[in-house]
């Protein structure tokens, strides 16, 4: 158990903590997620009836339209709220014991098979744009890398002899390099 933080006197209202939350995050978040973050928790500040109540976290989480959209906003707003109580600005997380939602559709393999049949199918290797468009596709499925990721590497980052990229850590979702 760690130790005790202790609350502050002067509370800020709920929008002024998500602009603090989101002012000390900006330098390590990478620029796609702050976005992500700064729409969920304004959105949520901006739907709160009583300061980020349990309540209002409820009504919140059940606007998703989706299981995925659920989890999403439930992983922003937990940590948004851990780091409320870390700070001191609230004694506890309403968040806590509201549980991540499973998702109603199953994996099947039609959509592999799709995509099977488009790389054999849908370029025209004939053409640069085509070939280009297929080498992409191929890299993208082979490495798992996002495609800002694949965009921004660079001829240095690339060993042809031992099939090896780098990703680096400036470029990567996670701030963390990948080969």
């Amino acid at each position: 158990m760690g130790s005790a933080v202790p609350i502050r006197k002067v509370l800020p209202n709920l929008p002024q903590m998500v602009e603090a939350y989101l002012d000390e995050r900006s330098l390590d978040l990478a620029p796609a997620t702050h976005k992500a973050y700064t729409c969920t928790l304004r959105r949520f500040a901006a739907q709160c009836q009583n300061e980020g109540s349990r309540p209002d976290v409820v009504r919140f989480l059940q606007r998703a339209k989706s299981p995925n959209v659920h989890n999403l906003h439930r992983a922003t707003l937990k940590i948004f709220f851990d780091w409320c109580v870390a700070q001191g600005y609230r004694a506890d997380s309403p968040i806590d014991g509201i549980r991540t939602k499973k998702g109603t559709h199953k994996f099947t393999d039609t959509p592999v098979k799709a995509l099977a049949s488009f790389i054999q199918e849908g370029f025209d290797t004939t053409t640069y744009t085509g070939l280009r468009n297929k080498a992409a596709v191929l890299f993208l499925i082979d490495t798992g890398a996002r495609p800002n990721e694949a965009w921004q590497l660079r001829p240095c980052d690339i060993d042809l002899a031992q099939g090896v990229a780098l990703l680096r850590a400036e470029t990567t979702k996670t701030r963390t390099p990948r080969t």
